[in-house]
């Protein structure tokens, strides 16, 4: 990200360095349009951030990265994000006790856990099983009429495997405890996790951001710059004026609705993150392990 003068003119205007704007600018730019990034705040990523607090990377809210995604393998660098996988599965917090709960076939230390947890009968446990793996091969069932997703998970797999493991998990994913989201989505969501292993990056997710960012030409992502009016093929911004063919605004709903007034601002969902440092070492935790634990 650069501070550096903004251009007169240019093919396009991106409003906002988020994932959505850097992944536009970055496709615009190898069709070689001649295209310059706008951004509010003094960094990468929209709401993929990562802040070092003390010597520590915390990422900012609940977020993972499944190197299954068809697109980031088309368009990032794996490899370079030296990417930490998670464990194949959950650790469930009931009653002051954990349970391990994962796929046997890469944590068979975990069988007996996943069998006897109280988050089910074993008939529920393997029928969810059996689901997602099917929505790992394609199958994905027909729905006529959509649902609510926790309509759907206590009527296929009971109540206890809902409530113990499948809510408080998917409310971190969906951003919504009442799991009013789609099943049609929680299906893609689900088949996501199967196919590929959720990881963060080593450094942080911002890491993705700065790699896109990369594959940009330089001096064309501008910081500390404000938006303040779109007009007919122009930009006007608190660093001056640039006309263009087009404008990208990838900005959040509210921002954009400031720019483009006729758009509607949806309702959304606000979450606040929790950061713990632990006072003993990992492996009194989670045997050492890279671990989703759920409560």
């Amino acid at each position: 990200m650069t501070e550096h003068q903004l251009p007169t003119k240019c093919d396009v205007v991106v409003i906002g360095a988020g994932l959505s704007g850097l992944t536009a600018a970055r496709a615009l730019t190898v069709a070689g349009r001649d295209v310059h990034v706008i951004e509010a705040s003094n960094g990468l990523g929209g709401r993929v951030r990562t802040d070092e607090v003390d010597g520590l990377l915390l990422d900012r809210g609940f977020q993972l990265y499944n190197p299954a995604y068809s697109e980031g393998i088309h368009i990032l660098d794996l490899q370079a994000l030296e990417l930490q996988p998670l464990t194949a599965g959950v650790v469930v917090s009931i009653d002051g006790r954990h349970y391990k709960l994962g796929n046997p076939l890469s944590e068979p230390t975990w069988l007996a856990d996943s069998l006897t947890a109280p988050t089910g009968s074993i008939r529920k446990k393997l029928a969810f099983a059996r689901y997602a793996a099917s929505l790992a091969v394609g199958k994905h069932e027909p729905d006529a009429i959509d649902q609510r997703s926790d309509a759907f998970l206590n009527f296929k797999f009971g109540k206890d495997l809902t409530q113990k493991v499948l809510r408080p998990f998917l409310a971190g994913v969906f951003l919504e405890d009442e799991l009013a989201t789609s099943k049609r989505f929680l299906d893609i969501v689900l088949e996501s996790f199967v196919k590929g292993t959720p990881s963060v990056p080593k450094y942080g997710m911002q890491e993705i951001p700065r790699q896109l960012a990369t594959q940009l030409l330089p001096n064309t992502v501008h910081g500390n710059v404000t938006v303040t009016e779109l007009g007919q093929n122009k930009v006007v911004t608190t660093a001056g004026t640039i006309e263009c063919r087009a404008v990208i605004v990838a900005t959040d709903a509210r921002a954009a609705a400031t720019l483009v007034p006729s758009l509607k601002v949806p309702k959304v969902n606000a979450v606040t993150t929790w950061y713990h440092v632990a006072d003993c070492d990992g492996k009194e935790l989670t045997d050492g392990k890279g671990v989703v634990v759920v409560d």
